[in-house]
């Protein structure tokens, strides 16, 4: 082959490697119809794809594969992958799809691996490794923002979960996440920050009268005329009330503290909504080791120790899951508690 190629000009050696591309393809096949349930295999070929299909050709053979290894997260994983170095395809949206996803293929494994509890522990861990994923990738890419409000959501909806929620439906919780993420309390990491576990009724039914009372009319009456003439009378008012404490004692919106110039230079796109996080908020069941590997993704994210390096991940659920294509270091283990 080496020959071949060394011998012809450059269009002759791409129709040289077309050509053992299609051979190797072919092989492939006929091991596949006698193994049809290897990985390996299914991965050797995708890889030989790449040399004779077009991007969305071979994109459509992925989703093939992976609606036939519905059990296989290694495939889902290395999709991800492939998604993300094809450069003519990329863009941030189309890779918070892919990532979102792929961690709905990898949950619905963790809803068929119920019986099986360290199964089901490393599928968890696949998950947030997605997680992770995505967002570095919104960081590389600039959405610096964004990629801190996913990390700050998923945190507080795995480990912070309200204790009256525990075992509530996954629709109810989430539509608790959202009055929670949407009602601007500080989040983990923030100044004030005290987790979702200690969000009260009490503070969303505050900042809703505190806000009713400020924007519309005074017969209180919705749609019977705004008070304000101008938008920066509202804007004005809205800062005034963003700085006013609710009765519970909660801390109000952060940005009214931020001053005239500083809200005028920030960017739209700064503040992530409720949309943009959902996505990756995994339903996973509580686990504390999968507590402790979330922290340790976080402390990876926040560069406090060094990509690949675990300091609370549990030594089992490392080699468990470096079979799934996830290199880990070992580390001094530790113990997390659910707040």
């Amino acid at each position: 082959e080496e020959i071949v190629k060394t011998s012809f000009g450059a269009s002759s050696q791409h129709k040289t490697r077309r050509a053992v591309a299609e051979t190797r393809m072919a092989i492939y096949r006929r091991a596949l119809a006698s193994n049809p349930l290897s990985s390996q295999l299914a991965l050797g070929f995708l890889d030989e794809c790449k040399e004779v299909m077009s991007s969305e050709e071979l994109l459509s053979e992925w989703e093939r594969t992976l609606d036939t290894f519905r059990s296989q997260p290694v495939l889902v994983m290395h999709h991800v992958r492939v998604c993300q170095g094809m450069g003519a395809l990329f863009s941030v949206e189309r890779m918070a799809g892919v990532y979102a996803a792929a961690i709905r293929r990898i949950l619905r494994m963790v809803c068929d691996a119920t019986a099986d509890a360290g199964r089901r522990a490393e599928l968890s861990v696949v998950a947030l490794e997605l997680v992770h994923g995505v967002c570095l990738m919104f960081r590389d890419a600039g959405f610096a923002e964004r990629a801190v409000a996913v990390y700050q959501a998923v945190v507080e909806w795995y480990v912070f979960t309200p204790r009256r929620l525990w075992s509530a439906p996954a629709s109810h919780r989430m539509r608790a996440f959202e009055l929670f993420w949407d009602s601007g309390v500080p989040r983990i990491g923030s100044d004030g920050a005290q987790g979702w576990c200690m969000y009260s009724a009490s503070y969303a039914q505050a900042t809703c009268d505190l806000h009713s009372s400020a924007v519309f009319a005074k017969d209180g009456a919705v749609g019977d005329g705004l008070c304000f003439e101008t938008p920066d009378s509202w804007a004005d008012a809205e800062k005034q009330a963003s700085l006013d404490t609710p009765a519970d004692g909660s801390a109000a919106m952060a940005t009214g503290c931020l001053s005239d110039s500083a809200i005028d230079s920030m960017d739209p796109f700064s503040v992530a909504v409720f949309e943009d996080v959902q996505p990756f908020l995994a339903d996973i069941p509580w686990d504390p080791t999968i507590a402790q590997a979330l922290l340790d993704r976080l402390l990876q994210f926040l560069g406090i120790v060094g990509p690949g390096t675990f300091v609370f991940t549990h030594r089992e659920l490392r080699s468990g899951t470096a079979d799934m294509g996830m290199a880990y270091t070992t580390a001094a283990g530790d113990d997390i508690a659910r707040a």
